[in-house]
């Protein structure tokens, strides 16, 4: 019986431990960051986006969401068109979302749609969508006279 109480004792230590890395930062359950430098302090809120070998500066946010996209960084990837204003692509992890509707999206703005999907925006219009900002293009009229519809290569690192 005793024997049997020490066993039983030690599978729930072990449960209570394997529950406890679940819900912090170590299992990561529920934030899946892209690298292990996560917790890294951003340096800046400025990067460089690369779209189809034209450069543009952005300034991101002061959110979780901006810097842990930007500790994620380098990120190349093939960015599709929508609606002929916006290039989107879903990332291979998830980004806390805090969407808020605002009615209006300006071209350059950088946002999340839900948790996981990058939009870059390259007109203004208005919309009933609400968006995780998390920063914009700097050099818009550059931008807004160069970005045109359809897929495009991009590549933004950190400045």
């Amino acid at each position: 019986m005793k024997k049997n109480n020490i066993i039983l004792s030690l599978v729930l230590i072990f449960s209570i431990i394997m529950v406890v890395f679940l819900v912090t930062d170590h299992g990561n359950f529920s934030l899946a960051l892209p690298n292990n430098d996560s917790d890294r302090e951003v340096v800046s809120l400025n990067a460089n986006i690369n779209i189809d070998g034209v450069n543009y500066a952005a300034t991101f946010n002061n959110s979780d969401s901006a810097k842990i996209f930007l500790n994620s960084l380098p990120l190349e990837v093939t960015m599709h068109d929508l609606n002929n204003n916006e290039k989107y692509v879903y990332l291979n992890f998830k980004l806390p979302a805090n969407p808020t509707y605002t009615g209006n999206i300006n071209a350059g703005d950088i946002v999340l749609f839900g948790d996981d999907c990058l939009v870059i925006f390259y007109k203004s219009f208005t919309t009933n969508y609400s968006y995780t900002k998390i920063g914009e293009i700097s050099n818009i009229e550059e931008f807004i006279n160069n970005v045109k519809y359809g897929n495009a290569k991009v590549k933004i690192t950190n400045k």
